[in-house]
């Protein structure tokens, strides 16, 4: 009787961590399913959101890649990069504004309206 109650206690402990680790990972499904590297589709540029807000746009038309950070919100589909005013920044751009339309993310540069699509890898 008592080998049949440690191994019930076993089995459930087992159980409760794997159900623990399954809500902890970052899949998309619990986690961010905007989170990723987007390749734009115009030009070689690569757009990465990251898990606390920040992104990294890489530039890799010239010889060398250039990278710009910033920050991003998403809300209702919708997205917003802000680039440090500190640093050189994407196009001159202070701030891209998009929408995400299923995989693909269409952003535009509001000081002159260029629009880019990014698609995720």
């Amino acid at each position: 009787m008592k080998k049949k109650v440690i191994f019930s206690i076993i089995i459930v402990v087992i159980i409760a961590a794997w159900i623990l680790h399954g809500l902890n990972e970052d899949n998309g499904y619990n986690g961010n399913p905007y989170l990723g590297r987007y390749n734009c589709v115009q030009d070689n540029t690569d757009l990465v959101l990251y898990k606390n807000n920040k992104c990294t746009m890489i530039i890799k038309s010239y010889k060398e890649a250039f990278y710009t950070s910033g920050k991003y919100v998403i809300r209702d589909n919708r997205i917003e990069v802000n680039f440090d005013k500190k640093k050189i920044n994407y196009y001159g751009a202070s701030k891209l504004k998009g929408k995400f339309e299923g995989d693909r993310i269409k952003l535009y540069n509001i000081d002159d309206k260029e629009n880019l699509t990014f698609m995720k890898e």
